[in-house]
């Protein structure tokens, strides 16, 4: 009776043993895919990782290259800008200093020509004003004159009166002496024929000293008169004419500035990258699903069922038929 029952259950537990492991190794396989396809996952995502890095890593980069590049170009325009803004001071400069020196001539130029007219004006008139004066002397010079051949005029006429009356009292006083002697006939009438001879020849002279007198006066006030014109005229030929008013030069025209070149337009630097493409993850395995505990179950139980057949096998084989 024991030997069927040992046979069973040693075939139960082989049954049960073949199924655990058919059950360990369907783990171990399903387990081993599993690890393979996570493993491929993990690999293909690290290689996608690496080729956005390296993106990541070229685009910064030329991000840097472009911005070096920007940022040289910008400090050219800078420095062509500043080098022409200096030269259009420097031009403007130049201009604003010439302008101011020509003002400062200009005004020189002027005031010494105001100057000028000024000094030849007052000159004038000083000179006018001397020669006013020297015109009273010259009057004065003349009216002496006139009055002095006047006055010698007068005295000669004065002298010839009295001398005529003189002379008429001498002939009278001698016709009246020649009447007193009583003479007759011819003798008388000679003798005062003498005496009018005497007289005329006397008044003669007198009329011939008068008018030479009278001629001389009119010689000396034409001299004088003519003397007062050369000496006038002299006078007058010393005189400046009056000045002219001077023109004066315009005032220098205002300098045309340059205007200074417009600022520069620079370039904005880079500071944001492109977007990158989309990446395309594969997607996460699902892990294949082991052998169903229910199997497991299922086997180990065909192994009871079975090791219990095996040990009613053997029972009856032992009894045998009819036992």
């Amino acid at each position: 009776m024991c030997a069927p029952v040992a046979l069973g259950v040693a075939s139960a537990v082989v049954g049960g043993i073949g199924a655990i492991g058919q059950y360990q190794a369907q783990s171990n396989a399903v387990a081993h895919q599993n690890a393979m396809a996570r493993q491929q996952w993990m690999n293909q995502s690290q290689a996608q990782i690496n080729a956005n890095q390296l993106q990541l890593q070229q685009m910064q980069f030329q991000m840097r290259s472009n911005n070096r590049a920007i940022t040289l170009d910008n400090k050219r325009m800078v420095q062509q800008s500043l080098m022409q803004t200096q030269q259009v001071n420097f031009s403007n400069i130049r201009q604003s200093q010439a302008f101011y020196q020509a003002v400062v001539q200009s005004n020189f130029n002027n005031l010494q020509q105001a100057s000028k007219y000024s000094n030849d004006l007052a000159t004038y008139h000083l000179q006018r004003d001397a020669f006013s004066l020297q015109k009273k002397f010259m009057d004065m010079g003349l009216s002496g004159k006139l009055l002095d051949s006047q006055s010698a005029l007068e005295d000669e006429a004065r002298r010839a009166a009295f001398e005529g009356e003189k002379l008429m009292g001498t002939t009278l006083k001698a016709q009246g002496a020649v009447l007193a002697r009583g003479q007759q006939g011819n003798s008388i009438g000679i003798l005062e024929m003498d005496t009018l001879a005497t007289y005329g020849r006397e008044a003669a002279m007198l009329n011939a000293n008068l008018e030479a007198a009278t001629e001389d006066y009119y010689t000396q006030a034409t001299n004088a008169f003519i003397e007062r014109g050369a000496q006038e005229a002299q006078a007058l030929s010393q005189l400046t004419p009056m000045p002219m008013k001077p023109i004066l030069g315009p005032s220098p025209q205002a300098p045309i500035y340059s205007p200074f070149p417009d600022a520069p337009i620079l370039t904005p630097l880079q500071t944001k990258l492109p977007p990158m493409g989309k990446t395309a993850w594969q997607s996460k395995p699902i892990d294949a699903p082991g052998p169903s505990g229910l199997g497991l179950a299922a086997g180990l139980g065909g192994a009871v069922l079975g090791g219990i057949q095996t040990g009613m096998q053997a029972n009856a084989m032992i009894k045998g038929p009819g036992g």
